[in-house]
């Protein structure tokens, strides 16, 4: 059975059902808003659009009235047109209000924010504009679209908006910071014309040729960073936040109140695994579990550059397993040190301003996976831990093989990471049997590449290994994952596979390294002395 209402003198452009003990169907179109009874299938109110005759142009629509947003908490209906205005009418019989004016061009998409009685507009302009009902000064408008908007929706339960724009990028904003915490692109759609959101389960999406769906991913653990593991933190000076990586996302969090500011996801379509920052804090690195990394902004998340291997070269599992950024100011160099899971180290250069940085060299020395560098500017050299149980010290200016660290000839443990004592000819590193190994590397040929002395913790981070038959055998301490050095306290830090954090007092095996250094160039200028001594007696 069907029925409809008899000629209405202009076509509908947009249809909106008001229930919540209103019962009604609003229709706008070509300036004007009916009202519909649907129990009695028949008209109930009209609304005319601007009358020349009456001067009433500023209270009422001039052209193609394009939504309808029933609001029945304050019992008003909105609308927003092409003539750039939002107009208010009373729901019951539709008599005007003040309108909302703000765009300039015209408005499309209507939304009601309902926690906090806002309206939510967005058009043509590149901007989404936020209303109270009750003023009719706008009071907040948000950036960040490059293109005219096709909707703006409230996700219901949240505390966050989402718009996009006919480019498919989306944003999703925090109302109560007025500031982006997430954007991202619907791939393989040249642009998209409308936008929806769904509930059980909070869904968005969005339509264009096609129809593209994403899940709205909500933390089950609101104490919680992110669902999944926080493999990196860095800290940035610039812009006052801490930044962590996850595998599926990178957040950005205000370093003095500890809000979430953004979330960058859809860098790349494999699990993130390490990711640092460039000498100017304005750029962030990522790699992932394929062997690709990628440069992105800071501010927005946009992916800028992306740093492959040889064509060919790429496997499922060739984790970048570490990165580290090397700016030389005097020498123009802007290089990126790649350590990856196939034993190789990839310097790459980031001046250049194509899509795709440029491979400068590759290091081929570890016969496994690389798992940690470290690099010192000021004698421009790499220290590279593998699981081959090698150190392996590389200098990027003469490009030469300087040294390999190891602690025994056989039986090498793997090394998880290292690290250079900043101000110091010392260089530290961790390996899989829980020991710390402390290694000279001065210039000196005596004292080069010399193993100083190993470190272990059996206190807390110890485990006890019991045989088959129930007999307890000897300790093992846990394996250290992480280590950092204060050179004013001459403190090395370091973390283990358990969580816990130990302090080690370096001051008196630097002082030691120091007075050796020392003691051997006093040693090497008195020879020299004595062989000049020793030419000019016999001249």
């Amino acid at each position: 059975m069907s029925s409809s209402v008899n000629d209405l003198s202009s076509f509908f452009c947009v249809v909106k059902w008001c229930g919540a003990g209103v019962n009604k169907l609003f229709t706008g179109g070509e300036k004007v808003i009916h009202a519909f009874d649907v129990q009695q299938l028949k008209e109930i109110g009209v609304r005319e659009g601007y009358n020349p005759a009456k001067k009433d142009e500023e209270w009422f629509h001039t052209d193609y009235i394009m939504d309808l947003l029933p609001i029945p908490e304050c019992g008003l209906l909105a609308s927003a047109s092409l003539d750039t205005k939002i107009c208010l009418w009373r729901m019951d019989n539709l008599q005007p209000r003040e309108p909302l004016k703000g765009h300039t061009l015209g408005v499309y998409s209507l939304d009601w924010y309902a926690d906090l009685s806002l309206i939510l507009s967005a058009g043509l302009n590149h901007n989404v504009y936020i209303w109270n009902p009750r003023v009719t000064q706008q009071i907040s408008h948000l950036k960040g679209h490059n293109h005219s908007l096709v909707g703006v929706k409230w996700m219901k339960g949240t505390n966050q908006i989402i718009s996009a724009d006919i480019s498919g990028m989306f944003r999703v904003w925090d109302v109560r910071t007025f500031t982006t915490v997430q954007t991202f692109n619907v791939p393989n759609m040249n642009e998209i014309n409308c936008l929806a959101v769904t509930q059980s389960p909070k869904r968005i999406i969005a339509g264009g040729k096609k129809l593209a769906f994403y899940d709205y991913d909500e933390p089950t653990d609101h104490h919680l960073a992110d669902d999944q593991a926080c493999l990196c933190v860095l800290y940035n000076p610039v812009f006052y936040t801490f930044i962590t990586a996850h595998p599926k996302c990178i957040k950005v969090w205000d370093a003095t109140n500890g809000c979430l500011q953004s979330v960058f996801r859809d860098i790349t379509s494999r699990d993130i695994t390490c990711m640092c920052l460039d000498a100017r804090n304005r750029k962030l690195f990522v790699g992932d579990q394929r062997g690709r990394t990628y440069s992105v902004d800071v501010k927005n998340g946009v992916k800028l550059k992306k740093f492959k291997k040889e064509k060919g070269k790429e496997k499922e599992k060739d984790d970048i397993a570490s990165l580290i950024y090397w700016d030389d100011a005097d020498a123009s160099i802007n290089n990126l040190i790649i350590a990856s899971w196939d034993s190789k180290i990839r310097l790459y250069d980031d001046k250049d301003a194509t899509r795709e940085g440029t491979m400068r060299n590759t290091i081929d020395r570890h016969k496994k996976e690389v798992n940690f560098v470290d690099f010192r500017l000021e004698s421009t050299l790499t220290a590279s831990a593998s699981d081959d149980g090698t150190i392996i010290l590389y200098n990027h200016n003469s490009h030469r093989l300087e040294g390999m660290l190891q602690p025994y000839d056989n039986d090498l443990p793997e090394v998880k990471i290292c690290k250079f004592l900043k101000g110091y000819d010392c260089l530290v590193s961790a390996d899989d049997d829980g020991y710390l190994n402390f290694y000279s590397i001065a210039s000196h040929p005596s004292i080069k590449c010399k193993l100083l002395c190993r470190a272990i913790d059996y206190n807390d981070n110890e485990q006890i290994v019991v045989s088959k038959d129930g007999e307890k055998g000897q300790k093992v301490a846990f394996p250290f994952r992480g280590i950092d050095f204060d050179p004013v306290g001459k403190i090395v830090y370091t973390g283990d596979e358990m969580g816990y954090m130990h302090k080690w007092d370096v001051s008196a095996l630097l002082e030691k390294l120091d007075d050796i250094k020392h003691f051997l160039e006093q040693q090497a200028l008195a020879e020299k002395a004595a062989t000049q001594s020793q030419s000019g007696k016999s001249a």
